[in-house]
């Protein structure tokens, strides 16, 4: 997460209890730890009613040893300090190793002997949510910042009063401490070597000129194009440090990422003005113009291979569902045949932020082929219940008013899930009235019996009989035994 004296820092986060002790995190506790989107904000996603409480430390994480670091001087910014709903003083966050606070003007400090609790005075929804180190008049306003001196670690309590889920957003130094921050991207590319000037021509020297037929043509840097596919410098290998290049997209086309793998918020890839990094890469965007790339002089990784999707319809990114199916779906989700659904990219990870709706021509019952998402994060929701991880909704049964929602949020990313459908047959019994039969996975059967009446009468009809058979039986063996009697005295006369 830094650098000290030459020496780069790892962060260790653990749960610990009231004494400090390490103590597991309950899933219901915390829905997701994660970093945000953008990649300079860590995110804790609360359950509601819930607490926890964490110690955040400073070191060198090597060789599956921890080493800490004592820092002479340290600082974080608390952002989005707010109630989400119909209620304040929801959101607290407490601490007690700090030397100063700094609170914005729409957040409560109060103090306690040595603990500081900064609390929401507000209700307020997403407008205000921070998504970089760069905070507007209003994200400030509900935003604190926490000071330490001559520590390796400090304690934060985090307390959710409300019914429902909420956020808490930390960074390190923002504009707030540094007021004429600017932003990482800028960072980037003010260590790159030029690349966007706008009337650039190519250099008529090297004879590299592509055919119409090319998607890419390289205009600066050591970016590496070949016709319809571009990489970076030195791919498979690790790219170098302070590498810039430009990349012309000749006409407008559709990327498919086959690799991508950099720096977060750092090394970027800037696709119609807009970043990439990690690995979140432009996959299924439509590029334009030119493509960027800049990274800076630290943490070098893998880098990108990104190709153009030539036979895929701008116009139509969604797949059309077959006209033989009777499942309707709307967003990234695909057919997989006429009866089955997959997740986006399946069997290959879904991405972030995806989500899709599933409807039924008619009645069916579910049956699962293979399922595995992040828990409680990306759902797979039938009717209102939700799923997960590894429970799946087997055996459910859905009708034509049924609907399927999936949802995946930034972070962790899986195989996904492949769900089919079974048809719900119905037959009749032979009675005074229909009897309907729903099959349930061959075995499961609900019947809607005769009226009371007809099976009154069968019933009596069954004892009826029972009790005719029984008397039979009952003359039969008297009759053989009066027979054996006869033949009996006539042998002893």
């Amino acid at each position: 997460v830094g650098w000290w004296a030459g020496t780069p820092l790892d962060l260790l986060v653990q749960s610990v209890g009231d004494l400090g002790n390490v103590k597991p995190l309950p899933s219901a506790v915390f829905k997701a730890i994660k970093p945000q989107e953008s990649g300079s904000l860590l995110r804790f996603d609360v359950q509601g009613q819930s607490s926890a409480t964490f110690r955040f430390q400073f070191g060198n994480w090597e060789d599956a040893t921890w080493t800490p670091v004592v820092l002479p001087w340290n600082t974080i910014t608390i952002m989005d300090i707010v109630c989400v709903g119909h209620m304040a003083k929801c959101k607290t966050v407490t601490s007690r190793d700090h030397t100063r606070i700094e609170a914005g003007e729409k957040v409560q400090v109060m103090y306690d002997r040595d603990t500081a609790s900064l609390q929401d005075t507000i209700i307020s929804g997403s407008e205000v949510n921070s998504e970089t180190v760069i905070l507007n008049a209003e994200q400030r306003s509900v935003a604190a910042v926490l000071y330490f001196e001559e520590q390796a670690s400090f304690t934060l309590g985090m307390y959710n009063e409300a019914k429902w889920p909420t956020t808490f957003l930390i960074s390190g130094i923002t504009n707030i401490q540094w007021p004429d921050m600017e932003l990482p991207a800028q960072k980037t590319l003010s260590l790159a070597t030029p690349v966007s000037v706008p009337t650039f021509s190519p250099t008529p020297t090297p004879p590299q000129t592509p055919s119409p037929a090319c998607a890419f043509s390289s205009r600066s840097g050591a970016c590496v194009v070949a016709c319809n596919c571009v990489t970076s410098p030195n791919f498979p290998e690790t790219y170098n440090g302070s590498s810039a290049c430009e990349i012309g997209v000749d006409f407008p086309v559709i990327m498919e990422v086959r690799d991508f793998t950099t720096e977060v918020y750092w090394d970027t890839l800037f696709v119609n003005g807009l970043p990439h990094s990690g690995e979140a890469g432009p996959d299924r965007v439509r590029a334009e113009g030119s493509i960027s790339w800049s990274s800076d002089s630290t943490d070098q990784d893998r880098g990108w291979h990104i190709c153009a999707l030539l036979d895929t319809p701008v116009t139509t990114p969604v797949p059309t569902p077959s006209p033989t199916s009777d499942i309707d779906i709307q967003g990234p989700c695909q057919h997989s045949g006429a009866t089955c659904v997959t997740s986006p990219n399946f069997p290959s990870e879904y991405d972030h932020y995806q989500s899709c709706t599933i409807r039924f021509l008619g009645d069916k019952m579910l049956h699962v082929d293979e399922f595995i998402t992040e828990k409680f994060s990306d759902t797979f929701t039938v009717d209102g219940v939700s799923f997960s991880g590894r429970t799946a909704p087997v055996g459910m049964n859905v009708t034509a008013s049924s609907v399927i929602v999936w949802s995946s949020d930034w972070g962790t990313k899986h195989k996904g899930w492949r769900v089919c459908t079974d048809p719900l047959h119905t037959v009749a019994f032979i009675g005074s009235s229909p009897t309907e039969v729903h099959v349930f996975a061959g075995t499961d059967l609900r019947l809607h019996l005769p009226s009371p009446t007809l099976l009154g009468l069968m019933v009596l009809l069954c004892a009826w009989c029972w009790c005719w058979w029984r008397w039979w039986m009952w003359w039969s063996s008297r009759e053989s035994r009066e027979d054996e009697s006869s033949a009996t005295e006539t042998d002893d006369t």
